[in-house]
């Protein structure tokens, strides 16, 4: 075991010593590459500075002549002789020229190359600058739509109960004026009855009911009977009205006429209505719009026929009352104050064609009008 151990440790000291001895020769080698390298350049430099003086080319020349004639007769003339090494020189100056042409566009290539490199790097700094600037004006855009979100869900969390409220009494404000309007008119009506007395003669007729089947108007103002196309008219209301909505975007009442027909135009009122509505977060104020109240104005100030004519065969009465069913059909006849008498003698030749009557009695003046707060005729 001990000799082996020995014999190890000479074969490692002997490896080590030739890997020191083929390093060192590497390096020697290495060095004298170098020293060689350096040596052939500097010659290599002289041979071109000797080359591009005049009297180097001579003495080139020269000693090459001496050479040549060293060498052997059969060489060329002595006047041949210069123009060769001439030559030399010449082509060996124009390749080192060329040379160095080369080695300045070489250079020239080099700082034009970094001129663009720093071109592209200031472009590049502008355009990372530009969309700092860029980011930070949407950051402030986010923010400033953030905080209006914020502002608007405030305001509406700030409608409290006093709003509405509010509202809610405009909205029954409104409802009590139409109200109002109802009782004056007909409290107009009954002053203007009074007026004048007389007989009336009692006719048996069933008692007064509220109508909801179909119903035809007449007018009998100065004795005269005139058929007013309400039903025609307010049929026309309902396809007319929406394609005047877009002027109440500007006005909160807008008044339009529709006919004429039948001698009678009809002028109606639109108006916006705000009222209150539950709704799951509570009551909300809303609009919409609603017909305010008709109006039927004549064409003329005596239209129609008179009654005694309205009764006979052939006029313009009986042929509609031909046209109309007695058992769906009720007759409305809109009665002034000096017509009342024949009111009743229209209403005893309506009765005994089976067809019932209602009575709208209105004050001298006053127009058939109508809303939708309005009451339903009673017929008998």
């Amino acid at each position: 075991m001990r000799r082996r151990i020995h014999d190890d440790e000479s074969d490692a000291i002997g490896t080590d010593s030739f890997l020191d001895v083929v390093a060192n020769l590497v390096g020697i080698l290495i060095i004298l590459i170098m020293v060689i390298g350096v040596r052939a350049q500097d010659a290599w430099h002289a041979a071109v500075t000797k080359a591009s003086r005049p009297e180097s080319n001579n003495v080139a020349t020269a000693a090459v002549a001496a050479r040549l004639g060293q060498d052997g007769g059969d060489a060329a003339p002595a006047t041949a002789e210069p123009d060769d090494a001439a030559a030399a020189a010449k082509s060996l100056a124009a390749e080192v020229a060329a040379a160095a042409a080369e080695a300045e566009q070489a250079r020239g290539n080099l700082d034009r190359l970094k001129t663009t490199i720093h071109e592209i790097d200031f472009e590049s700094a502008q355009i990372d600058q530009q969309l700092s600037v860029q980011r930070l004006e949407r950051d402030d855009l986010l923010l400033a739509m953030s905080r209006a979100e914020r502002e608007l869900q405030q305001r509406r969390e700030e409608l409290d109960t006093n709003d509405q409220e509010r509202v809610a009494a405009l909205t029954q404000l409104h409802q009590s004026e139409a109200t109002y309007a109802d009782i004056i008119d007909q409290i107009e009506s009954l002053k203007l009855s009074e007026v004048k007395t007389g007989v009336i003669q009692h006719v048996a007729t069933p008692l007064a009911q509220t109508v909801f089947a179909r119903e035809e108007h007449f007018r009998l103002i100065g004795g005269r009977l005139a058929y007013v196309p309400i039903n025609e008219l307010t049929a026309q209301l309902k396809s007319e009205a929406p394609k005047k909505l877009w002027k109440l975007e500007q006005a909160d009442k807008v008044t339009e006429s529709i006919g004429p027909l039948d001698d009678f135009f009809l002028k109606y009122t639109l108006q916006r209505t705000r009222y209150v509505v539950d709704s799951p977060t509570g009551p909300m104020a809303r609009e919409a719009v609603e017909l305010e109240r008709f109006v039927m104005i004549p064409t003329e100030g005596q239209i129609g026929e008179s009654v005694a004519t309205a009764l006979q065969p052939g006029s313009d009465l009986q042929r509609r009352l031909q046209g109309w069913d007695a058992n769906e059909t009720i007759v409305t006849i809109w009665t002034y104050p000096d017509s009342f008498s024949e009111f009743r003698q229209l209403k005893e030749q309506l009765l005994k064609q089976g067809f019932l009557t209602a009575a709208r009695p209105l004050p001298d003046g006053q127009p058939i009008s109508g809303s939708p707060s309005g009451s339903r005729s009673a017929a008998q």
